[in-house]
Parts: C-alpha cells; structure tokens; sequence
C-alpha cells in the first residue's frame, strides 16, 4: 500500500470511529488477509460500506469553509422535501464534521442510483427537477450561510480586458497543441459572450436581495432511485444569488433545443415560486457571463488532463449555439416572468 493510501485509509477510519461506523472489511485477493470495503467515486468522495449492512458518502474536503458550508446546508434542509437530499451523519460527539489527515471529511448516508443525460430526461422529468428546485429556494429563504461567498463578489471583480486576454492566450496556446477545431471554436462563442454581456450584468444587477442556491443544479448531480425518485448532492458550490439566474444556469440550451422541455421545467417551478421579470432578463446576461468565464475546462486542457479535450469540444456546442441565438432566449424567458412591484 503506498502512502497516499495509507493516509486516505487512515483518514476514513478516523471519520468512520467518530461517527460510530464500524467499516465492513472483506478478504483480499493474495495473500493479505482483510481489506476495507470502501472505494474511492471521485478524488474526494469514498463509497463506505458499514457492519451495518448501509452504506455511506465520505467526503473530504480542500477547506474548512466547504466542509462547513456544505454540513450546514444538508442540516438545515434536512426534513421532507419534493427531492432527497443526502442524510448527514452526525459524530457521536454531535459535530458535523471530523478532522482528518486528509482534512475536514463528511459523513451522509449514501444514495444509490443512476445518473441521466439531459436527452434521457422526458417532460414529466424536466417538471419534476422544476419543481425540486423551487422547492429547495423555498426552503433556502432567508436561509444565513457565512461560509458561502456571493456571486455579486465574483462577478463584479470581473474585468472585460482581463477575461479577453486570457480567453485569447489559451485559444494561442490550445491551437499550438492542434486540438480539434471546436475547441477554438469555443473560445471564439466565449468571447462573444463576453463582450455582449459583461457590461449589462455588471450595471444591471437586480435590486433584490439575493438568496443561497445550489449553484451546480444539473445532470451530474441528479440521481434517479429505482422508482425515478430524485435526490440532488453536492452542495459545496452553493452561494448567494438571485434565485433566476439558477433558473436560467441549468436550463443552458435548452430553451433553444427542446423548449417543449424547458417549458415543462418552468412551469413546474412556478407551481411553488415566482420568476421576477426584471431579474430574469438580468439572470440571461449573468448566465452568459458564468460561460464566458469559466476557465477551469481550458486550465485542464492546457495541463493535459485526461479527456479534458473532449470536455471543450462537448462545451462547445453549448456556448456556441447560446452565443448565436441570444435572442431567442430572450424571448423563450420574456413569457415566463411576473413584473416587480
């Protein structure tokens, strides 16, 4: 066992006795005797299964301000709600959280089921995850979480010369590798947006208050039980925002490609929440904004992360179908909105 195993073994066993879970072990092949039932889902997240026949999420995390940030979150939804939300485990000393030696870990009970694609999911589904979703703002108002940051913070640090300089190094640097056309492709819809609405989401910041939202609300954190049941995880991205501009963030596209579908997510959201007009329209440009400045898909692609290249070229269909047909989001969100008084 190297040493880096060794440490994430140690540090699973120091969360697990905090919790009182006593970790299944099973005989390995070879020659060694026992070996933990546990497996590592992502670099952060281990699959533990207990002598208690359950099996549980072990997350660690890079800071403390997650790891208290996210515990915080699943304890205050926690309850009946129109979707699961993961079961925090509690210490037996009644803290949240363990110190570990890999760092602040996490302890949920673990949901088991299958992930979709966006072209999987019917329009009974897109309605289901609309109503999930205003649901969860309901429950999330006024809702005080001092270790989540702002978006305003993010966003309006943001400078236009800046954002473009960088966008066009990386294209410089990506094209020298002869990567796929689309993937400078997607550095040309990036700038597009950028320079279209930048300087509308910076001056036109809505008025209200903002709340917590997920912030990650897609595909990659839905999971469907046996009975289509919908659980959503991961809540370390969760900060304060106006409730529209999630709205719009997981719909991507989709109002351009299937707006049967989006329409359904919609009006399923509505059953339970408003949409503010003038909110709305700000939530397009600021939606654009968070595209044209993730940078992260190019910062993997540059350091030669594996299928970090296939990742700019899916990328690209997204942001460069948005870059070409603003308008017609524009227009999809103008029938789905209630002015402000």
């Amino acid at each position: 066992m190297s040493s880096d195993e060794e440490s994430a073994s140690r540090a699973l066993h120091q969360a697990a006795e905090a919790c009182g879970i006593e970790i299944a072990t099973k005989p390995r092949t070879g020659n060694s005797a026992t070996g933990e039932l546990a497996k590592w889902k992502t670099k952060h997240v281990a699959r533990v299964e207990g002598r208690d026949g359950l099996a549980y999420a072990f997350k660690c995390f890079r800071s403390s301000a997650l790891a208290t940030k996210e515990s915080s979150i699943l304890l205050h939804l926690a309850g009946d709600a129109a979707c699961k939300i993961q079961e925090l485990q509690r210490c037996i000393n009644g803290d949240a959280l363990t110190a570990t030696d890999l760092g602040p870990m996490m302890v949920t009970r673990w949901i088991e089921g299958a992930s979709l694609s966006y072209e999987q999911i019917d329009s009974e589904g897109w309605a289901v995850l609309g109503r999930s979703l205003a649901d969860l703002h309901k429950r999330l108002e006024g809702f005080e979480c001092g270790a989540a940051e702002t978006l305003s913070d993010q966003f309006l640090a943001l400078s236009l010369g800046s954002e473009r300089a960088r966008i066009v190094r990386d294209r410089k640097a990506l094209s020298s590798l002869r990567v796929p056309t689309k993937a400078i492709t997607l550095q040309d819809a990036r700038l597009r947006l950028l320079e279209e609405h930048l300087a509308p989401c910076v001056s036109r910041w809505p008025k209200s208050p903002p709340q917590l939202i997920h912030n990650d609300y897609n595909v990659h954190n839905y999971i469907y039980g046996e009975n289509g049941e919908l659980a959503v995880i991961d809540w370390d991205r969760a900060l304060f925002a106006p409730k529209e501009y999630e709205v719009v963030r997981c719909l991507n596209h989709l109002p351009l490609e299937a707006p049967s579908l989006a329409s359904a997510f919609i009006l399923g959201y509505r059953e339970t929440m408003s949409l503010d007009e003038d909110a709305l329209e700000w939530a397009i440009h600021a939606a654009m904004v968070a595209h044209a400045s993730k940078h992260w898909p190019n910062e993997l692609a540059l350091a030669g992360a594996p299928a970090a290249i296939e990742r700019l070229v899916a990328l690209e269909k997204i942001v460069s179908r948005l870059a070409e047909n603003g308008t017609g989001l524009r227009s999809f969100f103008s029938g789905y909105s209630t002015k402000s008084h």
